[in-house]
């Protein structure tokens, strides 16, 4: 009787987990699908984006000599922590730990020699200062897999959200409402909400160099920004940097200028928060689907 009880549980708790992960991965594709309906070359960047970023199968093989972030995916339950570090050499790190030879990067990661090497991964960036802001930023912290799920009203999460229209950006710093997934796409912690106001509320001369500005308006929980030319190449090239973590932006003018040269820099941070994020969470996602197991 109590072994039909515990079959009985089991059953429920893998259809619960099955439809949790069909409901998470149906999210991120229409996110996905909304990307490539915003912007047609978001679909042919993430491509090439893919190519240049090892997947989980070619992680054996020797990564670049460029810098990066070494780093494993643990998983409890729904939740998953990125452990990792920054390097200044990617294949010189990798080379040490196959030869056992690094224990430090044994115990940053938290595995043994056991571990299997596909569960490492290797993610490369253009300067080791970059992949030091993304580790103390993101790495060692602990997310839900559905952070729309698991947050609430009164726990918002860490998430920037982001609302798109053919004139218009919105950023909400954070998110007071249910069924956010839903309605809105989940960027990520891209920054801190906190300081992100300030940071958009300093520059507003800004955009009216960059593109022709109809509306706007930031508070210290959102960023509404309306142009009356929607087929403006520097908007979407602003727009980009939240979708996909590109900054395509050069210090010249406008960002020439001492002000607007310290927001290029953290546009630049959000950038590669976002890249980085997008890369992660897709490897949650194909370890969902595969049915997968994550280190321990």
């Amino acid at each position: 009787m109590i072994n039909e009880k515990v079959s009985v549980l089991m059953d429920m708790d893998f259809s619960l987990l099955a439809q949790e992960t069909v409901e998470l991965s149906n999210i991120l594709r229409r996110q996905k699908q909304l990307l490539d309906e915003i912007d047609p070359v978001f679909a042919v960047n993430e491509k090439n984006e893919s190519e240049c970023q090892p997947t989980k199968s070619e992680n054996s093989l020797a990564p670049s000599a460029k810098p990066g972030i070494i780093f494993v995916l643990e998983k409890g339950g729904h939740t998953f922590c990125i452990r990792g570090f920054a390097t200044s050499n990617l294949r010189f790190r990798h080379q040490q730990i196959n030869n056992y030879r690094d224990e430090e990067a044994f115990y940053r990661l938290k595995i043994d020699k056991d571990t299997d090497p596909g569960e490492i991964q290797y993610y490369e960036t253009d300067t080791v200062e970059k992949a030091d802001k993304i580790v103390k930023h993101m790495i060692n912290r602990r997310f839900p897999i559905q952070e729309d799920v698991i947050c609430n009203i009164s726990d918002p999460g860490f998430s920037w959200w982001y609302d798109d229209s053919d004139d218009r950006i919105t950023l909400f710093f954070k998110s007071h409402g249910i069924d956010r997934a839903q309605n809105l796409m989940q960027l990520g912690p891209v920054g801190d909400h906190r300081k992100a106001g300030i940071y958009f509320n300093q520059v507003f001369k800004l955009y009216g160099l960059l593109f022709p500005v109809k509306e706007f308006s930031c508070t210290s929980k959102s960023l509404s920004i309306r142009t009356s030319d929607k087929a403006s190449i520097a908007f979407r090239m602003f727009r980009r940097i939240f979708l996909e973590g590109i900054n395509e932006f050069d210090l010249d003018y406008p960002f020439n200028i001492p002000i607007y040269a310290e927001f290029w820099h953290y546009l630049d941070q959000i950038a590669a928060f976002r890249k980085f994020w997008l890369h992660v969470f897709d490897l949650v996602l194909e370890d969902d689907q595969n049915g997968q197991t994550y280190i321990q």
